[in-house]
């Protein structure tokens, strides 16, 4: 339906909805002509005829395609949607360097390398980038699935074929990159780097925390959805903004990767406080504990109640700060750990594992 509204748009066909005529008119002919003998019935049945053809039956066809449109509209909305949701819920990598950028998204350096066609700087490419993983310790490159992707790919596999070090690759979605790397937070970002920099620095990003870096961009612009720029487009954007908060309240977010971007969908943080928390841990480093945020520059103890319980710090000492747990109800969990004779040291024991005894589980890992 949303094809068709469109073709028709651009004129390039034209739509009619068929209808049998001849029986439709009989119908209401059968209904309102009470007496066939009377001197005005021709007059009548001509009258009947002028306003199902004038009236009626586009009245009908616009009731009919409006209500036709608004069905596939919600479908459309909502399988872009589901797929917008399963994209932003991929699993992050975690505690990982990856190429160009540190473990926690922080930009740490980037070459413009030419070892394709026409260039064919194969060789210098692969010292180039052998030079920037030792260096960086690097552990997995990421590679875009665009143009040259598996001429690309083959360039990794014989480099880390090479090297001393373990080290892997990983191909990813790089739809919307561009329209990143020329966006206003792109600029703000990185405002010495060229735009196929700032494309690059989303890819890596993308694999180390895809929740984070993927709010950056326009939803439209990601690729997950079928006729995006035809349906009702504040539905759509109420709907996927829904989607954003729904999948930052059920994972919460990681205080050491979360963008400035995703950072503002948490309550009771605004850009300002954002853009601080993150300058904060580019500053002084990783946050260790959820108190740190009480150093965060207008970053206050009202703010700090409301937002706590959605940042998670997987690394930290306090098994519950990576839980959904509240600082405010730390006392209580631990008198209920106590209760159930688990022991909080040990909540986020990687060496734990399977059971119903492993109170590990109980820590849901946040993007």
């Amino acid at each position: 339906m949303l094809a068709i509204n469109r073709d028709e748009r651009e004129k390039a066909l034209k739509v009619s909805v068929d209808v049998p005529v001849v029986e439709m008119i009989a119908g209401i002919e059968a209904r309102v002509v009470r007496n066939p003998q009377c001197i005005f019935t021709d007059y009548l049945k001509e009258s009947i005829s002028d306003a199902y053809h004038r009236l009626i039956s586009p009245a009908i066809e616009r009731e009919i395609r409006s209500a036709l449109t608004e069905k596939a509209d919600g479908h459309a909305i909502q399988v872009f949607a589901r797929n917008l949701k399963a994209l932003l819920m991929t699993s992050p990598l975690k505690g990982k360097t990856i190429l160009g950028i540190d473990t926690t998204g922080k930009f740490l350096t980037g070459e413009t390398l030419y070892p394709h066609q026409p260039q064919k700087q194969w060789n210098e490419a692969k010292s180039v980038l052998k030079r920037m993983i030792e260096r960086l310790e690097v552990d997995v490159i990421a590679i875009g699935n665009g143009t040259a992707s598996r001429e690309t790919e083959k360039l990794a596999a014989e480099l880390i074929g090479e090297l001393d070090r373990q080290v892997h690759y990983a191909i990813f979605n790089e739809a919307g990159a561009s329209v990143y790397s020329a966006s206003p937070v792109a600029k703000k970002e990185f405002p010495e780097l060229e735009a196929s920099l700032r494309g690059n620095i989303s890819i890596a990003r993308r694999l180390l925390d895809p929740l984070s870096d993927l709010v950056k961009i326009d939803p439209k612009s990601i690729g997950v959805g079928l006729y995006q720029h035809d349906v009702d487009q504040t539905k759509l954007a109420e709907t996927l903004d829904h989607v954003v908060e729904s999948c930052v309240n059920a994972v919460g977010v990681d205080l050491n990767t979360a963008s400035s971007s995703l950072l503002r969908y948490v309550a009771g943080v605004n850009s300002r406080i954002a853009d601080g928390i993150v300058e904060s841990r580019e500053t002084l480093g990783k946050f260790k504990k959820r108190d740190d945020l009480k150093k965060v520059k207008g970053l206050g103890e009202h703010t700090f109640r409301q937002c706590a319980g959605f940042l998670r710090i997987p690394e930290s000492d306090c098994c519950f700060d990576a839980t959904a747990v509240h600082p405010e109800s730390y006392p209580v969990a631990e008198r209920l750990l106590k209760m159930l004779d688990l022991d909080p040291e040990k909540m986020n024991d990687p060496a734990a594992s399977g059971g119903e005894s492993n109170p590990s589980r109980l820590c849901q890992k946040p993007f």
